[in-house]
């Protein structure tokens, strides 16, 4: 169950960042000549960026627009270690790499970690349109590395191919993203080798939604035993694909918590939620799930071994299932798997049906704090959702120009009143909100909790490209009798889109 604490609006630190250099670039304002790349004068491309002589620790800050071949990009964009890219604005910066008619597929980004130099790399804050592969990163043999990929909001047809040389080690991070692949949605692969280093990487899925693929979403491969490759994550959501995890090989492993694996199966090839190939005599991959929800999947574990799966406080479809470490059955009433949208109502049996998280991710796929960590009934929920019976919020994300769905749950029968306004900062006073604005023409939603426990309103945004990567917060008032005024969250909950 939510608590409900205000949320401090901080921008992303990412590797390194106290050491950057900032170099700033704008589509729409900037000019490519030598000398720029200054808040005053910035750079009109990143292809051009990085031909210039940069500091080995820098950040490429992108300013809000479009980065396409029409504005001096040159696809793919090669980064090397110690070179973020970060959008100045959350879902201000938009990449537009489509694939050009019979030339070969190149990735939107390719980062390449070579021996020596620093370890890390972030891309973070961004929209990516990709018409192949939005990110490929390769480590050479030997080296260390850190990779980031934060805030993304990706359509393509594949989004993060990892290779790892024999001997590297490692992570890779994929927090608060949301990607729609027609595709293997991420590929994490150790390279055998022969070197007599062992390989060890930790592939991290945080607070993040994959969706889409006919195949799999997420595949893992690590075939030389005494390597080891762990999908690991909290809070995410795998679904609409044929498979959501595919561990190929037996050093390949799983440790997931607050998982939603939702409407995975294939007609042919892997199948369910989390599926394993392995040759005969080759150890069988690891798995450990804690407090996830399987529905509607085909079938939800289809290599369940009790020696192999740690199983504890999940919610299952599957009837074999349940009861197996205190696992739950029965409907998890999502408010719109089909939409996308994996809150649940109040009649859904996940709240305070989990157990105490072990990776010490403290919050939910909103980035609303879990139970344990507020001081609430120690006990969190089952699912990448903590339920709060009266909370307000927009799904789907809402965009400039477009109608956006504001949702609110509340006890039946109750009046409520919704405010949706921007967040306006004061120095030494922090965040406040505005409760009217031109840029929500529907600034309150008003009526009576139905008895489903959900409100819906519909709030057109205004079609001001200057609202890209503006912040907003949601707030509800509800009145029960006789007539006791409470209010839900008051807390930044996340930017507009372009």
């Amino acid at each position: 169950m939510k608590i409900l604490l205000p949320v401090a609006l901080t921008a992303i630190a990412g590797p390194l960042a106290a050491e950057e250099t900032f170099y700033y670039i704008d589509p729409v304002n900037g000019i490519d000549v030598p000398g720029g790349g200054t808040s005053n004068n910035p750079w009109r491309s990143m292809t051009y960026a990085l031909s210039q002589p940069l500091d080995p620790l820098a950040r490429l800050n992108l300013m809000p627009g479009v980065y396409s071949i029409a504005t001096g990009e040159v696809f793919p964009i090669d980064l090397v270690p110690g070179i973020n890219v970060v959008g100045d604005v959350p879902c201000g910066a938009r990449i537009e790499h489509p694939l050009l008619p019979g030339g070969p597929p190149v990735p939107t980004f390719r980062v390449t970690y070579p021996s020596g130099g620093p370890c890390c790399c972030m891309i973070a804050n961004l929209a990516i349109d990709s018409g192949y592969r939005a990110i490929e990163v390769t480590v050479v043999p030997g080296e260390n590395f850190s990779f980031d990929a934060n805030d993304l909001i990706v359509d393509a047809p594949e989004f993060l191919n990892l290779f790892v040389g024999s001997g590297g080690n490692g992570y890779a991070y994929v927090n608060s993203c949301t990607i729609d692949a027609i595709g293997t949605a991420v590929v994490a692969e150790l390279e055998p080798g022969t070197t007599i280093l062992s390989t060890t990487v930790d592939l991290s899925l945080n607070r993040s939604i994959l969706r889409g693929s006919p195949s799999m979403l997420v595949e893992a491969i690590a075939t030389r035993i005494g390597d080891s490759l762990t999908v690991e994550g909290t809070s995410s959501v795998l679904s609409f694909a044929g498979a959501g995890l595919h561990l190929i090989g037996g050093a390949t492993s799983s440790r997931v918590e607050n998982f939603v694996f939702y409407g995975l199966g294939a007609a042919s090839g892997p199948s369910g939620g989390i599926v394993e190939s392995t040759s005969p005599g080759v150890p069988k991959p690891l798995n450990d799930v804690r407090n996830s929800i399987f529905w509607n999947n085909s079938p939800d574990l289809p290599f369940y071994d009790p020696a192999t799966y740690t199983l504890v406080t999940n919610l299952f479809e599957d009837p074999a299932l349940v009861g197996v470490g205190g696992s739950i059955g029965g409907p998890p009433h999502f408010v719109d798997p089909a939409g996308g949208d994996f809150h649940v109502l109040p009649v859904s049996p996940v709240p305070d049906a989990g157990s105490l998280p072990l990776m010490g991710l403290l919050s939910d796929f909103d980035g609303d704090p879990r139970n344990p960590a507020q001081g609430g009934d120690g006990t969190p929920d089952i699912g990448a959702d903590e339920f709060s019976e009266h909370y307000s919020y927009f799904h789907p994300r809402p965009a400039v120009g477009e109608t956006a769905t504001l949702r609110t749950l509340g006890v039946s029968g109750e009046l409520y009143f919704a405010f949706v306004g921007p967040i306006s900062f004061f120095p030494g006073f922090g965040a406040g909100l505005q409760l009217t604005s031109v840029y929500f023409p529907t600034p309150i939603a008003q009526g009576s909790i139905p008895a489903s426990g959900l409100a819906e309103a519909s709030v057109p945004i205004a079609a001001d490209p200057a609202l890209a990567g503006f912040p907003y917060m949601t707030q509800a008032a509800y009145f029960t009798p006789p007539f006791t005024l409470f209010y839900s969250e008051n807390a930044f909950k996340g930017w507009i889109c372009d």
